[in-house]
């Protein structure tokens, strides 16, 4: 999807001016929304990194490198130019510190009286937002409307009781998968699992089912083609 037609498009003078203005912002919006690739962007554009640059922390390597590759892409750089990425083989920290972390350095490089130069932008689709506004000195919070595209939510009741808890929702998982594939118009499925092992079961199953299409759910007369199992999660190598 180009950048333009992202939700966060419509809010891009509001949010250059507050982080213009102010030196801790909270932004929310829905996963999608393009918070991670577009407001560094805008950020840069309005001359914000004139002086110095624009970090952008994610909690995932795969994320980070990601994210890099998607802004060096729209800004038609090369990877490590303008835009570049960071990461570390290990990182125990968690986000109470970091923010600690953040709070403490803004407060000890500012001098006093004096205007600061340096800029705290925290974003989430997920956020204690009015818990964290307070941490911050009661900032301010702004928040992007809309998703990328529309969402419909359908609930599957498949497992029974006795099931609660155990891995069956995995294999249940795959089923849906495949009747989605084989039954739905040409696209591509996101399954969110709890962990490294689920999803290696997930993907292992997948194939299986992929090869020997043995499953009880009723499907069009056709083959399973076009099937791209790919895994994702944070302990990935790059």
């Amino acid at each position: 999807m180009d950048g333009r037609e992202l939700p966060i498009r419509r809010h891009r003078r509001a949010l250059v001016r507050a982080v213009s203005e102010r030196p801790f912002l909270i932004v929310t919006g829905e996963t999608g929304s393009g918070k991670s690739t577009q407001l560094p962007k805008y950020l840069y554009e309005a001359g914000l990194a004139q002086h110095g640059a624009i970090g952008v922390t994610q909690p995932r390597r795969v994320a980070t490198i990601s994210v890099a590759q998607r802004v060096a892409e729209e800004m038609g750089c090369a990877l490590g130019s303008v835009v570049g990425y960071q990461v570390r083989f290990d990182d125990c920290s968690s986000e109470d510190i970091l923010f600690g972390l953040l709070k403490k350095l803004f407060l000890q490089n500012k001098p006093p009286g004096r205007k600061t130069e340096m800029k705290v932008v925290v974003m989430s689709a997920t956020l204690e937002v009015d818990k964290l506004s307070e941490f911050f000195g009661h900032c301010s919070v702004l928040h992007i409307p809309g998703r990328s595209y529309p969402v419909k939510e359908i609930f599957c009741n498949l497992l029974s009781p006795r099931d609660t808890g155990s891995s069956a929702y995995v294999t249940e998982a795959v089923k849906v998968t495949l009747d989605i594939h084989l039954n739905e118009p040409e696209g591509d499925i996101l399954v969110f699992l709890t962990g490294q092992i689920e999803i290696e079961k997930a993907c292992d199953l997948l194939f299986k089912k992929a090869e020997s299409i043995d499953y009880r759910y009723e499907v069009h007369d056709r083959s399973i083609e076009g099937l791209l199992i790919l895994p994702l999660y944070g302990s990935m190598s790059t």
